[in-house]
């Protein structure tokens, strides 16, 4: 599934938002970002969304954001905070 382009689109779409979200300065798009990640909505491409597709917890995406975890997990496509480690 993991190759799946739909897959990967999820994954960028997740990344982008985080990204925004941590990396940029004080800007429309951070505080954008920030609501979106905040947001409980279930709608396609929403942030809960996107987590439940890649099977991640939400609430553990969300407090690692401002991380240096959540940073190095995005820098090297690693496990995001939330995700179980594969077996």
């Amino acid at each position: 599934m993991r190759d799946m382009p739909e897959y990967k689109l999820v994954v960028l779409t997740l990344k982008t938002g985080l990204i925004e979200a941590t990396v940029k300065k004080d800007t429309e798009e951070k505080a954008l970002a920030l609501a979106w990640i905040a947001s409980d909505e279930t709608r396609p491409f929403s942030f809960r969304w996107c987590c439940d597709v890649l099977e991640l917890r939400p609430e553990l995406v969300r407090s690692a954001i401002g991380t240096g975890r959540l940073y190095r997990s995005l820098r090297t496509n690693r496990v995001y905070p939330g995700q179980e480690e594969a077996a």
